[in-house]
This record gives structure tokens, sequence and C-alpha cells, in this order.
């Protein structure tokens, strides 16, 4: 299939040729926010942070046995990343201590580290190695097979090269 300048030609034929105009296509990208929102929604954040308490639940109820400290939360939770323990029950103390989801992350973040997926990607200075050794157990049973396998008959003849 070939590209074209206008995508509409390939378009399948539930999705409205509108949909593919220029002018449909929204002035800001999807990720930004409006010019207030963000300034509020760093507002709310802040206000949050600062009214929740440290042994209390939502309700102002004080019982640091049931309720744990946002403190202490973070800190159990990693501990039991770093110990290789199940996370559930942490994480539901930082919900129930009030912990924000960025707080929960930087704390499994700084107990575990990051996940960098394997590019497979070489730098330009790789070299292969002269020779990479074939395993004995593969070796062996190869070796001795010069004439084709047993279960092929006249008709199904060896690849070239193999006979």
């Amino acid at each position: 299939m070939r590209l074209r300048g206008d995508l509409g030609v390939y378009a399948a034929a539930w999705l409205p040729r509108w949909a593919l105009s220029p002018g449909a296509l929204p002035a800001r990208g999807a990720t930004s926010a409006r010019p207030g929102e963000e300034a509020a929604a760093v507002a709310a954040l802040a206000r949050w942070r600062a009214t929740r308490e440290e042994s209390t639940d939502r309700q102002g109820l004080a019982d640091p046995y049931l309720w744990p400290s946002v403190r202490q939360s973070l800190d159990r939770l990693a501990d039991a990343a770093i110990d290789g323990d199940c996370l559930v029950e942490a994480t539901l103390d930082c919900v129930r201590a009030g912990v924000t989801t960025g707080e929960w992350a930087r704390t499994l973040r700084a107990a575990l580290g990051t996940y960098e997926a394997p590019t497979h990607a070489a730098p330009a200075s790789y070299e292969a190695p002269a020779a990479s050794p074939v395993p004995a157990a593969y070796e062996a049973p190869h070796a001795s097979r010069t004439s084709p396998a047993p279960y092929r008959s006249a008709r199904h003849r060896a690849p070239a090269g193999t006979r």
C-alpha cells in the first residue's frame, strides 16, 4: 500500500471523512492543560497534603494503629519493596494515610530503581566476536549425520549441501 497525501483515500468506511481534515484537529495537544488548570491542580494538591493528618483517618479519628501516618506507610512500602514482599498491604496503608500517587511512585522508584527496556541497539563501534562457540550438546548428535534423515523417502531428498 502506498502512502498518499490524502489520508481519506485509505480511511475505513466507518471513520467520518471530516475526522481526517486538518481543521478537525485540536489547536493544542491532548496533553496540554488550559492556562489556569495546572495552577489549580497544584494548589489542590498542596491543600490535600497540608490538610491530611499524619496519624488520623480522613474523618479525623485518631488511631495510629489502624491509620498509619504518611511517613510510616511510605516507609513500610519501601521496606516491602526492598524485601520482595507483597506490596498490596503496604499500598492499602498508603491509601488509608492519604498518600498521593506521586509519593507512592517516588518511593517505589527510590527503593527499586527504574526499569529500562532493552533496545537491542549496539553502539556504533560494536564488533561481533570472531566465532561464537556451538555447545557440545548440540554438535555431538548432528556431527555424524551425513545422509538424509531415515524418515525421508527418495521423493523427499535432503537439501543441497547435506548429501
